[in-house]
């Protein structure tokens, strides 16, 4: 058995509390970044760190920007390189979550 195996029960488990601040943070994105269109999300699993990772799919005019975020809050890794002026923004929105409490400390 491999170290990211778990029982069906704890994987479900696992996988529910890393995407409850994965979706709200999807739903702030949406709400408070209103000069790029979030287009799509994509979950993985990563298994380095055993959790879940969300790629977030963002579109101004042609160009497209992907940025994988962890549910606590850190970009894993940016899959393009994307304008200072989306990073403030994402930073922005969840240092706000941080503030008022809706992303876990863990």
């Amino acid at each position: 058995m491999k170290k990211t195996d778990y029982d069906e029960e704890t994987y479900y488990k696992k996988v529910e509390q890393d995407l409850f601040p994965l979706i709200l943070m999807s739903k702030k994105f949406e709400e408070f970044i209103s000069d790029y269109a979030l287009m799509k999300t994509e979950d993985r699993w990563d298994e380095d760190f055993d959790t879940v990772v969300r790629s977030f799919f963002f579109e101004k005019g042609t160009q497209e920007y992907i940025i994988s975020i962890t549910p606590e809050g850190l970009i894993r890794r940016h899959h393009t390189t994307y304008p200072t002026q989306l990073a403030i923004q994402v930073h922005n929105v969840i240092a706000g979550m941080y503030a008022g409490g809706w992303l876990p400390k863990r």
